[in-house]
């Protein structure tokens, strides 16, 4: 039996917005109590706590942890560090684990901080349990896929991550009973909802290549079968009374018949939830007649993942979408009363100012109700990763990884230029009478509210962001001669 401590990092020591639940630790909780109910868990979200080491000493006051483990992005690296040092110099027995993208980006660097145990690359619940198992048992650590270590003589081990995907359908449900929902209402994804929400994941893994995205869940997609999704959905509507649902799938409508059959499901059994999805819907695999099904099933909100407006662009990133039938769908989706969302790239290599307009110019004239305008910051362990130059090896790009306010350009334009563009098109995109009238029209709740929700969540965070840019790029300050794509990229 084990003391577990589960810990979700946080970017700074400040409360963040903007959040989604945990699911990731959720999902390992309930894995772990599957094949090791004797263990105790606890988990904390630091980033809902102002003082994260206070938080933590004052949830493990009677708890002394045998195993720490953290999930981070990369954005949240730095901050995690800080608090594996902490947890190491408080627990000084404990043995910590990282895992999360960033172990899967990073992992060689991680280990290195002599504050951590063990990382963990790729999917995390089955070679968290096997990595359990061994260190009870004292078992050679040597067979376990996406485990880096180091040997008593400072030797780094790193294997590379397992093929062998879990079976979604073995898969318990979330551990929601450890999860504080009240907490999370006015802090999550979506920038339009207001009731008591969860998340879920009905599938993993997506076979595009798009050269951006990470793989941590592999490109074979798998998911679970239509029974089954509505039937987690109508335990989280009976069991913890949730109004509204965030669907987190990277394709939940990869397959056509599978999204139509949910969707039937839920009319069928009356189910009253307003579902979400703020990412994982295929923009151009939609028609008209899932996209009335999907409204009718209680869809409220549904973002479309154009990137860019540039067919060359679409080839190179290989992202390949019909950006007009996608144009067209947005113009369906609004019509039917789905409030639609836009996330658009800027930045991609190479880029020109014919192609930013374009892709401005297609925003600006959609029927979106709103969109993301964020600037390209390539990933490690990512193709588009690889082709500028930026990999595993330089660990500054982790203070690079705020594609909000990156001060770095991999395109054609200077990152000032970059920048005006990307402040440009979202003025003119908010500022067109026809999207502001359409917005107040079709808010799903009343005007009132989104007046509220927008002040509170949006004006305030574009007039930071746009504060933020403005500090760094002075204080960066050096009149910025153009630089190679790779020097701009690994730049900190």
């Amino acid at each position: 039996m084990s003391n577990i401590l589960l810990i979700k990092t946080s970017k700074s020591n400040l409360p963040d917005k903007g959040l989604s639940p945990p699911l990731g630790i959720l999902y390992l909780i309930a894995y772990l109590r599957k094949h090791r109910p004797a263990d105790v868990i606890k988990m904390i979200d630091l980033r809902l706590e102002r003082d994260g080491g206070q938080a933590i000493a004052t949830l493990c006051r009677d708890f002394v942890p045998d195993i720490i483990g953290f999930s981070t992005m990369t954005i949240e690296a730095n901050n995690m560090h800080v608090m594996a040092q902490w947890c190491k110099q408080r627990f000084p027995l404990s043995r910590i684990i990282v895992g999360g993208p960033h172990a899967t980006s990073f992992g060689r660097h991680v280990i290195a901080d002599p504050n951590i145990d063990y990382v963990l690359a790729g999917e995390g619940e089955a070679v968290f349990l096997k990595l359990l198992n061994a260190i009870d048992h004292g078992s050679p650590l040597s067979d376990l896929p996406g485990l880096s270590y180091r040997k008593p003589d400072g030797t780094i081990i790193s294997r590379a991550p397992t093929q062998e995907l879990l079976d979604l359908t073995t898969l318990p449900p979330p551990a929601w009973d450890l999860h504080n929902f009240d907490r999370y209402t006015d802090s999550r994804m979506s920038p339009i909802s207001l009731g008591r929400y969860a998340a879920l994941f009905t599938s993993r893994g997506c076979p595009y290549q798009c050269t951006y995205c990470h793989s941590i869940f592999s490109k074979r997609y798998r998911a679970l079968p239509p029974l089954q999704v509505v039937d987690d959905i109508e335990y989280l509507i009976n069991t913890y009374n949730i109004q509204e649902l965030e669907i987190y799938d990277d394709s939940f409508n990869l397959h056509y018949n599978r999204t139509m059959a949910i969707c039937d499901e839920i009319i069928r059994r009356g189910l009253k939830i307003r579902l979400l999805f703020p990412n994982g819907v295929r923009g151009d695999l939609l028609d008209e007649a899932l996209i009335k099904r999907l409204r009718q099933a209680g869809t409220i909100y549904m973002v479309f993942a154009v990137e860019s407006a540039s067919e060359r662009i679409q080839q190179a990133i290989k992202k390949n979408v019909n950006l007009d039938k996608i144009r067209q769908n947005i113009r369906i989706a609004a019509r039917a009363g789905i409030f639609t969302w836009g996330f658009f790239m800027m930045g991609f290599p190479g880029e020109t100012r014919r192609e930013l307009w374009r892709t401005a110019k297609y925003a600006i004239a959609s029927a979106l109700h709103g969109g993301f305008f964020f600037i390209v910051v390539p990933q490690a362990g990512t193709e588009l990763g690889r082709q500028v130059g930026v990999d595993a090896g330089n660990y500054a790009t982790i203070k690079a990884a705020d594609y909000f306010a990156t001060r770095n350009t991999i395109s054609a334009v200077s990152h000032w230029e970059l920048w005006l563009w990307q402040l440009l098109t979202c003025f003119f995109f908010y500022a067109h009478p026809a999207r502001l009238y359409r917005i107040l029209k079709d808010y799903p709740y009343s005007p009132g509210a989104f007046c509220r929700k927008a002040f509170r969540r949006g004006l305030v965070f574009l007039f930071v962001t746009f504060l933020r840019n403005v500090s760094d790029r002075l204080r960066s300050g050096k009149k910025h001669a153009r630089v190679s794509p790779v020097d701009e990229a690994l730049r900190c």
